[in-house]
């Protein structure tokens, strides 16, 4: 996402332009647990069915310090691919990537 041909890409989204050292795997609990929250309100904007929290892990990526990326490596899906959820600095929903 950080490439230069991406910006566009990074502009709609609100993604802030940082070098790799700027993209941390969250290890700290409550932000992670801040992320499985964001993820539930965001599942339920899809589908309103009342359903209890989600358990799956997540990986909680920080860019910069004005977003967050959150990746579900463990969703299956018959791709060779994986979503990106992409998040700002309050957890409101930024947009979602498909990548391979």
């Amino acid at each position: 996402m950080m490439d230069a041909d991406m910006s566009d890409f990074r502009t709609s989204y609100n993604i802030p332009l940082v070098t790799s050292s700027q993209i941390i795997l969250v290890t700290d609990s409550t932000t992670c647990a801040r992320a499985g929250q964001a993820m539930d309100a965001f599942a339920s904007t899809i589908d309103p069915t009342s359903r209890p929290a989600a358990t799956t892990p997540l990986f909680v990526f920080q860019i910069g310090t004005q977003s967050f990326a959150v990746v579900d490596l463990l969703s299956p899906n018959d791709n060779d691919a994986d979503f990106i959820y992409l998040f700002d600095s309050l957890w409101n929903f930024k947009g979602v990537s498909f990548v391979q």
